[in-house]
């Protein structure tokens, strides 16, 4: 996630997780900077991890899609889903990472 906003439009968003939920916490901007978009509410919620690794794993399924045809040649977004995949299907790497280690 952390690689994730690089030159794209996407919030100053905060995420942490206590193990039981991630909570993601976004701050509205006080005043419009340079981009085109503008984040005007602020937002906070637990979301249960199973219910958050499928939602980001539907984004970035949907993300990927709309790269594929116009730009083939982008291989970052695939390159850091097929690590995620790695991690996650090694259960030590996994529990690390849920860990936050």
């Amino acid at each position: 996630m952390a690689s994730i906003g690089g030159g794209f439009a996407w919030p100053a968003i905060e995420l942490s997780s206590d193990g039981a939920f991630v909570q993601l916490q976004l701050q509205a901007e006080a005043a419009p900077d340079v981009a085109a978009i503008r984040y005007l509410r602020d937002i906070a919620t637990d979301v249960p991890p199973g219910d958050f690794e499928a939602a980001v794993d539907a984004f970035a399924d949907a993300v990927q899609g709309r790269l594929a045809a116009p730009t083939p040649e982008y291989n970052t977004l695939l390159e850091l889903r097929a690590e995620l995949a790695d991690e996650r299907a090694d259960q030590v790497v996994a529990l690390l990472m849920r860990r936050g280690r």
